[in-house]
């Protein structure tokens, strides 16, 4: 085998000394923590790991193989579970990379003169009448004004202008959604189960100006059929036309937009902040709210509020345990033993059946931790289907990189998110695109096979596996009045009292505020609660559950975050908890339901009802729990940005007065603004700003903006006329109001030029009626929706791969009792046997699956689409009949075959008169069985007259005479093209049973409801 060069050989290089630092850990670790030996006390703790410290600093002289070496040490002691307390991993930070480098400030030199020469003569002259100039004077002012320094979206707002602008405001504040699909960008929006990438851009007056010029010269009967460039090029070249300045202008589109920088942060009376220039210019990627959701914004009123259970009917089963002891087998040592289980011996061939029985001895031998039992159960669960090689190459790609990647993760209070930022992760580090599709669909697999046998929790979201393969920002904010409303709403709750009411009010509130996780408010004790002014949190390890990450041991400022109502809340309901604690115990969880109370509430009751909640009043699809923490986060850093003058003029998203948010942001970034970033990075628990920016910070492009309002224009009225920033009037009288020494600032112009382009606001999304959008929780009836059999086969094709019922009932507006009658359907469906034991429906490869297989022709489905709207239409009409053939044909079909059996004449000539109105007797096709003798052969002929008739097995002219049987076929609709191209001399068709299976779970049981 020839040796890897290159990239592939670095890399196996590197993976090498990785594994060599890990094992030299490892034998330090044994060396002064040996396995077998007690462990010692926390003073001699203290001491015997100091002295490893200094072994380790010894033996590794490079940082990064001190910190690797110090962290494994770290796993291997967290998984011995001792009761002391134990080290913190190291985590690194890396110094920013600088955005003014000497290119860039460079090609800034050339923009400035570029820009300046353009500013002068629109200003002076007004705007041109040539259509190109004027989009030319769009894209400047949409860079320089507007503060769009990433080339990517002067091609989205160009394809705009060639089709339509759709401009609104919010908060008086004008906007434009653009679209963009660029590898490196998250997707942050959800519009018919399709997931895009979009970016709210705010606009400038000088660009709203520049805009309603060129719409207005594009009426003009000879400019109709301009179209502005798309492709970067081409924008490049129609900027820098007539450029004659001294130094060279950027040559590509994305270096020329972005130096744009060095002239916007020179602007008068502009500050923006290194992060939100990076923003800016893409480098950190933030992800806005969904427009629906940014209508909240400007104060919306609350009609009707939900009154719920608490409690579900589906969460009455106590989830299975999963954790686990002390493995037998450390990491390294189980990762050798399933390599020498998995390894093809040269004498005797490995077989499935042989493989599975080594890998169940593994199993059976050894204790495991969960980790490694459910990798090495799902690999046996895949030899059902799969040969030892493609074992062999899931391990290759897969164990390794779950095991070390699983290591610190504590199985049994594992959320949902977890496992989504665990895959996430787990597909990031596979190098290549087409490798990480690949993992993408294997790990949704694995995690529906967990999902059954080890009660992982239900995913929210499919694991990503498309071709561009792009991570999902689930961007969304809660507005101030939706959150009273949803306190409002916990004080409906039907089946709880007044002490849980304000236990849950509490949480909502701590997790809005502070950004807690739910992880981390579940197992918070009465000792980290601080009584003091300040409150402060500690979110640390305990008993009841670990934090997520090293990160997450923090402290936050609780009471100084609250508002006074919600403060009485808090505390009201930390009185009733310390009242109830008779033995005074401090370590006695703060927030409790029911009689246990060293019993964590079930993170899955307060996710439903708040989802439910939040949904229901907003009529957002796509709030959950987590975003009330996205919130405190997105609310923080307007904070930080704008101060406390300009952010008391956003309610709906800052509460404070002015006084109350200098307190909260100096006693978080203790009065040092310059590392602002990390410090809210520390206080919601993260190791940098950088998750932050991709995951939770919403208001990047409202920071921007406002910060591009207060730039000061020191020109003249006329000037000011040409831009196009109000009539001579307008401005002579705004000049009145004004001193005589105070200069113009952009914001001024807001009114006049949205006014002028009769820009309106946006629309807040119409929320249903409360009541209706809840009938599955009202004890008053509702319409019964309308529901296909694509609905139904995706809905259980998505609970194959491990997605919640629940969250498919919110997203269908289906009653969740619905889809459960499906769910059970199915499964009983594909429980039916043959008298030998075999699965009826199913075949091998496909036994485990809920759904039968979908035809894939074109024609096929496309004939299959007109059965079913016939049937539909006749169904109410004969709807006996129907159900007959349905049950005949579920109960008479064989797997190995693609037809219906009948042994009975008068049951073939029924059931082909059933389907009269949908399929006619040309379609079918039957296979006679010991015909030739049968004593019922007139009536066979007769009941399949007209219908092609094939002999499948002829009878003996010797012995019983018999009655003989019919195997009913559907003639496939490219039968005839298949015959022509091959060698089969028939072709049958599937679509029919596939029918059959699909209306026999949507209508099984019905009739007895």
């Amino acid at each position: 085998m020839s040796k890897l060069i290159g990239k592939e050989a670095r890399q196996q290089q590197r993976n090498r000394h990785q594994n060599n630092v890990l094992k030299k850990a490892k034998e330090l670790s044994e060396k002064y923590f040996p396995s077998g030996a007690t462990f010692p006390s926390s003073e001699i703790f203290d001491s015997t790991w100091l002295k490893l410290t200094e072994n380790l600093a010894e033996v590794f002289k490079s940082q990064i193989d001190f910190k690797r070496g110090f962290n494994h040490c770290i796993s291997l002691i967290k998984q011995k579970q001792v009761d002391i307390a134990i080290p913190s991993f190291l985590v690194t930070q890396r110094a920013e990379i600088p955005i003014y480098t000497q290119t860039l400030m460079q090609g800034g030199l050339a923009f400035n003169w570029l820009y300046t020469h353009w500013f002068d003569n629109l200003s002076n002259n007004g705007q041109s009448n040539n259509i190109s100039d004027a989009y030319r004077a769009i894209i400047m002012s949409f860079i320089c004004h507007s503060g769009c320094l990433n080339h990517h979206l002067l091609s989205a707002i160009s394809n705009q202008l060639n089709t339509s602008l759709d401009i609104s405001t919010v908060n008086n504040l004008p906007f434009i959604n653009l679209e963009i699909n660029e590898n490196g960008f998250n997707t942050n929006v959800v519009n018919q189960d399709k997931k895009t990438t979009q970016i709210t851009c705010y606009l400038s007056p000088i660009t709203i100006s520049c805009i309603s010029h060129f719409l207005a010269l594009k009426k003009v009967p000879i400019n109709t059929l301009w179209q502005a460039p798309s492709e970067h090029k081409h924008i490049h070249t129609l900027i820098i036309q007539d450029y004659v300045g001294p130094i060279l202008l950027p040559n590509t589109l994305n270096k020329l937009v972005k130096s744009a920088v060095s002239l916007i942060t020179f602007f008068p009376n502009v500050r923006i902040s290194q992060s939100i220039l990076e923003y800016a210019m893409g480098r950190n990627k933030a992800y806005c709210l969904p427009k629906e959701n940014l209508a909240r914004l400007a104060t919306c009123a609350i009609k009707e509020y939900p009154r719920l259970h608490f409690y579900s009917p589906l969460r009455q089963i106590k989830s299975k345990a999963r954790l686990r002891l002390q493995p037998t087998l450390p990491l390294s040592n189980f990762y050798q033993t399933l390599a020498g289980e998995l390894k093809e011996n040269a004498k005797k061939k490995l077989t499935s059946e042989s493989l599975a029985k080594k890998l169940k001895n593994v199993v059976n031998e050894n204790q495991l931790s969960t980790a490694q039992e459910v990798l090495i159960k799902w690999f046996i669960h895949k030899l059902d289907t799969c040969k030892p090689s493609t074992i062999r190459t899931y391990h290759s790609t897969f164990s390794r990189k779950w095991l070390y990647q699983t290591e610190g993760l504590n199985f049994e209070q594992a959320e949902e998110q977890d496992f989504q930022d665990l895959y996430a992760e787990l597909i990031e580090l596979t190098h290549y695109q087409k490798q990480k599709t690949k993992l993408a669909a294997r790990l949704s697999d694995f995690h529906a096979f967990a999902v059954q046998v080890f009660d992982f929790p239900l995913l929210l979201e499919p694991i990503s596996n498309d071709s561009q393969h792009k991570s999902h920002t689930n961007a969304g904010f809660v507005d101030e009045t939706l959150f009273k409303a949803l306190l409002d709403a916990a004080d409906q709750i039907i089946d709880l009292d007044f002490n849980n009411k304000l236990v849950i009010k509490s949480i909502l509130i701590i997790s809005y505020r502070c950004g807690l996780r739910i992880s981390e408010l579940i197992k918070l004790r009465l000792i980290d609660i601080e009584n003091s002014q300040e409150g402060w949190l500690k979110v640390r390890e305990n008993k009841f559950g670990n934090n997520k990450s090293p990160s997450s041991l923090r402290k936050v400022p609780l009471y100084i975050s609250l508002l006074e109502h919600e403060k009485k809340i808090v505390t009201a309901s930390q009185n009733l908890a310390r009242q109830d604690n008779i033995n005074g115990a401090e370590n006695r969880l703060a927030f409790t339901i029911g009689q246990d109370k060293n019993q964590p509430i079930d993170k899955f009751l307060i996710s439903n009802f708040t989802s439910t909640a939040l949904r229901a009043i907003s009529g957002l699809e796509h709030l959950v729990f987590h975003h009330l923490r996205h919130s405190a986060v997105s609310r923080l850093q307007l904070m930080f940005e704008l101060g406390a003058k300009e952010s008391v003029n956003y309610p709906e998203i800052v509460p404070y007065s002015a006084g109350q948010i200098n307190k909260i942001t100096d006693t978080i970034a203790a009065k040092t603004l310059r590392n602002k970033y990390y410090a809210i990075a520390a206080f919601d628990g993260h190791s940098s700003p950088e998750t932050c920016f991709n995951h939770y910070f919403h208001f990047c492009d409202l920071i921007l903006y406002c910060n591009l309002l207060k730039m000061r224009l020191d020109l003249t009225q006329k000037q000011l006329v040409n831009l196009g920033l109000g009539s001579r009037r307008h401005l002579r009288q705004f000049a009145q109001s004004k001193n005589k020494n105070e200069c113009w600032q952009i914001d001024s112009f807001l009114d006049y030029t949205i006014k002028k382009l009769k820009i309106t606001p946006i629309k807040p999304l119409e929320t249903k009626n409360i009541k209706e959008s809840l009938a599955n929780q009202s004890k008053s009836p509702s319409p019964k929706p309308i529901i296909n059999i694509e609905t139904c086969y995706s809905i259980l094709a998505q609970i194959e791969r491990g997605i919640d019922p629940i969250e498919l009932a919110f997203k269908y507006h289906i009653d969740s009792k619905t889809i459960d009658k499906w769910l059970s359907n199915a499964i009983e469906l594909m429980s039916i046997n043959t008298r030998y034991g075999s699965p009826r429906l199913q075949t091998k490869r496909s036994a485990h699956s809920l759904l039968p297989s979908k035809p894939n022709a074109t024609a096929e489905l496309a004939w299959l689409d007109s059965v079913i709207i016939k049937v539909k239409h006749e169904f109410p009409n004969n709807r006996q009949e129907i159900l007959w053939a349905i049950d005949y044909a579920l109960h008479n079909k064989s797997n190995s075959k693609s037809g219906i059996y009948f042994s009975k004449a008068e049951d073939l000539a029924r059931f082909v008169d059933i389907f009269s109105f949908a399929i006619s007797k040309s379609k079918w096709r039957v296979l006679t069985l010991s015909m030739n003798h049968s004593t019922q052969k007139q009536h066979w002929q007769n009941a399949y007259e007209g219908i092609q008739a094939l002999t499948l097995k002829s009878s003996s002219n010797k012995g019983r005479t018999g009655n003989g049987a019919i195997w009913l076929e559907l003639r496939h609709s490219d039968e005839k093209d298949i015959i022509a191209h091959g060698k089969q001399k028939k072709h049958s068709s599937s679509s029919i049973i596939f029918l059959f299976h699909m209306m026999g779970i949507m209508m099984k049981k019905a009739e007895n409801a």
